[in-house]
């Protein structure tokens, strides 16, 4: 048992760093354009491990909304840019 405890430890490690990543870009787009972008916690409530469906911060619904006003299959963050509080 011990011998496999390893090998399980790396793979979560892992998984999780990956998981931790697949956003990234967003943040770094949001950023780009609303100082007040920190992290994934400046839009989801849950911040870096965020979910489809969990709770969004005024940012997060802000730019859900904006995805139907402008009926887009996905959220943009250079639309940050608009954000009536940017930098907040």
């Amino acid at each position: 048992m011990r011998a496999l405890r390893f090998p399980l430890i790396a793979v979560a490690v892992l998984a999780f760093s990956v998981a931790a990543q697949a956003k990234a870009p967003w943040t770094a787009k949001g950023k780009a354009v609303d100082a007040g972008v920190k992290t994934c916690a400046s839009c989801h409530v849950t911040g870096a491990k965020a979910k489809k469906g969990d709770p969004l911060t005024e940012r997060g619904n802000w730019l859900v909304a904006e995805k139907g006003k402008k009926k887009a299959a996905e959220v943009d963050p250079s639309w940050l840019a608009n954000y009536p509080k940017k930098g907040k």
